[in-house]
């Protein structure tokens, strides 16, 4: 009689679990169809014109509509696009003004004893500012060569034919110059020990 009632009782458990399980179970049905019910008034809302919002604590992290992809987890990211501000004014300077862009000039068959100074004095007399020149070593000692550093603007002048002598060879110059290709630089760096401080 014992293990009747024992065997009664354990029924009974069983019996009280699997009601806990499908009331589980129901609960979870419930609440992925309140979702997908969400989900479509959204894509109807928006067919018909309508703006949906989403907060940003209240994000859909059920799978994407795209093959493939896996849905959002507690931890992932929504990407928002980044916003650039289009406004020029100058009484806004918070921004960080980015430097002109730099090209480089070959300057090549000048004559041999041209030095850097020769040469920006050239292109100052052209209203064009050089930010920086090397003086390169050459395959022949008949002529000299230069990489001459200019803003984009004064590249765009400078690479004209109306520019230069007959015999001078501008082109472009990509990359930058190994240091066993120059000779001399400028302006000059400042040489060790000068802070530009005085002492």
């Amino acid at each position: 009689m014992k293990q009747m009632e024992l065997l009664v009782c354990d029924l009974k458990d069983r019996l009280h679990a699997s009601e806990t399980l499908n009331d589980v179970l129901r609960k979870q049905i419930e609440d992925k169809n309140v979702e997908n019910n969400a989900k479509r008034a959204r894509k109807a809302s928006t067919a018909l014109g309508g703006e949906t919002e989403t907060p940003i604590n209240n994000v859909d992290k059920s799978a994407n509509d795209k093959p493939g992809t896996k849905p959002l987890g507690a931890g992932d990211r929504v990407k928002r696009p980044l916003i650039r501000g289009t406004k020029t004014s100058s009484t806004c300077s918070l921004g960080v003004k980015r430097p002109p862009p730099v090209k480089k000039l070959f300057v090549s068959n000048i004559r041999p004893d041209a030095t850097p100074k020769d040469i920006n004095d050239h292109f100052l007399g052209n209203n064009l500012t050089v930010i920086k020149m090397f003086k390169l070593q050459t395959k022949n000692e008949r002529y000299s060569s230069f990489c001459v550093f200019l803003n984009d603007n004064d590249f765009g002048i400078a690479n004209q034919s109306d520019f230069r002598d007959s015999d001078v060879r501008f082109k472009e110059y990509y990359g930058y110059p190994h240091e066993d290709q120059v000779i001399e630089v400028y302006p000059a760096p400042p040489s060790d020990g000068e802070d530009g401080m005085d002492s």
